[in-house]
């Protein structure tokens, strides 16, 4: 079994799916597939997890190309509780870890849905608050009025 460290956790290992090689600068190991292995990782950590640990949180936010400021935009919590939760400072919360999990899945599933609509959240401003909700009724059920 390889010892696959790579990816920042720490308890990966691979039965098969590389090949160990002598390179320039020593031996190396040739994986197969790596995008499939780091889809599969995140995947499993959704399914493993009581709660997600500083190094999940870090794996799963970079195979999701997120920032933490981006992250911490996204689910609507500080960028220091993604650098506290990534550093082991702090726990993360059940609100945020179950989040993080479901962004994942869809980032897996190649949806888009809830990320554009958590985004949206992210960018409303009080000026957006709704005031007054104007509806209409049309053929194809209730819309925003014109």
């Amino acid at each position: 079994m390889y010892h696959y460290r790579d990816c920042g956790l720490d308890n990966v290992y691979l039965k098969n799916g590389y090949n160990e090689i002598e390179s320039a600068y020593g031996p190396a190991c040739s994986i197969n597939d790596l995008e499939g292995l780091h889809m599969a990782i995140g995947l499993q950590i959704l399914e493993c997890s009581e709660r997600l640990t500083g190094q999940e949180i870090k794996f799963l936010r970079k195979e999701m190309d997120l920032s933490q400021a981006q992250l911490s935009e996204i689910i609507g919590v500080s960028e220091n509780s993604i650098r506290g939760w990534e550093n082991n400072r702090q726990v993360v919360t059940s609100p945020s870890d179950r989040l993080i999990r479901i962004l994942y899945n869809e980032h897996a599933t190649h949806g888009s849905e809830i990320r554009k609509a958590l985004e949206k959240l992210s960018e409303m401003t009080v000026s957006e608050h709704c005031l007054r909700i104007e509806l209409e009724a049309t053929d194809a059920g209730w819309k925003t009025a014109a």
